[in-house]
């Protein structure tokens, strides 16, 4: 019971921690996996739109449903871009409070 599974496969615990380490390594090199996150959404804000009104006109078969599509979409984009900006001022003020705390 106590053994990890993957579709049923035994995985050692070397097995793990090498798939681990090359998971991070991954996810290391990926660019949006950086500590600027508020800062690529918010660059990547007008090629999001562009891309979010073609997939919608594509969708849809009218301009106005469109437009009604795309709204809100951007909308939580927006609301995104914000919670990300609220959680990075959250880390920065923990992180100065923990160097203080060390002082």
């Amino acid at each position: 019971m106590g053994e990890p599974r993957v579709f049923g496969v035994r995985r050692t615990p070397g097995q793990q921690q090498r798939r681990q380490r090359l998971t991070e390594k991954f996810r290391a090199r990926l660019p949006f996996n950086q500590n600027r996150s508020r800062e690529f959404l918010a660059k990547g804000r007008i090629y999001f739109f562009v891309g979010n009104l073609v997939v919608c006109a594509f969708i849809t078969p009218d301009a106005l449903s469109t437009i009604f599509m795309v709204v809100p979409v951007q909308l939580l984009m927006e609301i995104c871009i914000q919670i990300s900006a609220h959680w990075e001022r959250k880390k920065r003020k923990e992180e100065a409070a923990a160097k203080l705390r060390e002082k």
